[in-house]
């Protein structure tokens, strides 16, 4: 099981500002995470689904208004960020749980 984080500390905008409003879409390595995504959940035990794309508050992830941590089962997965307008903010074809394990 991987736990989700990001590879850097936050979700930050284009501008270096926390990430409000934005959209995080996880998906198969090597693929557009919009178009090939992983089931993602709420827990470990893989019982709360979380629906793609994940949204952002203050740089983090939430679940509705609350922070959440996101766990999926892949351990090499693509990210693609974007703002509240739409505007790619990051887009990584290939990580793994190795290069975000610090978070």
């Amino acid at each position: 099981m991987t736990k989700l984080t990001n590879p850097v500390p936050l979700f930050l905008d284009l501008r270096g500002a926390l990430l409000d409003a934005g959209y995080v879409y996880v998906g198969n390595a090597g693929q557009e995470p919009m178009t090939h995504p992983l089931p993602l959940f709420f827990d470990v035990a893989r019982t709360i689904p979380a629906t793609q794309p994940l949204r952002t508050m203050g740089g983090r992830i939430v679940n509705g208004s609350v922070p959440a941590t996101v766990y999926f089962a892949a351990d090499d997965f693509s990210m693609l960020t974007l703002d509240a307008d739409g505007n790619q903010v990051d887009y990584s074809p290939s990580l793994t749980s190795a290069s975000t394990a610090y978070q």
